[in-house]
């Protein structure tokens, strides 16, 4: 039987993703990192503890972006117990280890086949969403919109 890899998330499979990796961390800090400030799977995984000023509550990978509330408070968690050198989370995304982990956090969330990647791609369309109806942008997305206005496409199956 043939894998079926699914790369748009609708509203409710994120929230169920949210809450499962909530519950496997680090899990919860690389999914908020993607749907909520908008990086990418390389991005995510390749931040090291100095790429975090947690006094200012800033990232500074690969822009200066603030974090705050329960973000903040994970990653001073997972930030503090290692060398500024190090790789927060401490394996590269595309190794099977990972891999393994992201299908049992997807299976737990009932939503199996999903991508790692659509995590961005559904926090970008849920800011466009909101941009749409206030007219106010969120601003870790304000720049990756001037850069890539096309880039949301159609992640967001309503």
């Amino acid at each position: 039987m043939k894998k079926v890899e699914r790369s748009a998330l609708t509203e409710a499979e994120v929230r169920r993703l949210k809450d499962a990796a909530a519950t496997s961390p680090p899990w919860g800090v690389v999914v908020a990192l993607m749907v909520d400030e908008g990086l990418r799977v390389g991005e995510v995984f390749a931040l090291r503890g100095r790429d975090a000023d947690l006094q200012s509550g800033q990232l500074r990978r690969p822009r200066v972006m603030g974090i705050s509330g329960e973000l903040l408070e994970s990653m001073r968690e997972l930030v503090e117990s290692r060398d500024g050198n190090a790789l927060v989370f401490d394996r590269q995304w595309n190794q099977p280890q990972v891999r393994q982990q992201w299908r049992e956090l997807t299976r737990q969330a009932g939503v199996d086949g999903a991508r790692l990647p659509a995590l961005r791609s559904a926090g970008l369309a849920r800011m466009l969403r909101e941009y749409d109806a206030t007219g106010k942008a969120h601003p870790a997305w304000a720049a990756i919109l001037r850069r890539r206005p096309g880039e949301a496409g159609t992640a967001f199956n309503k």
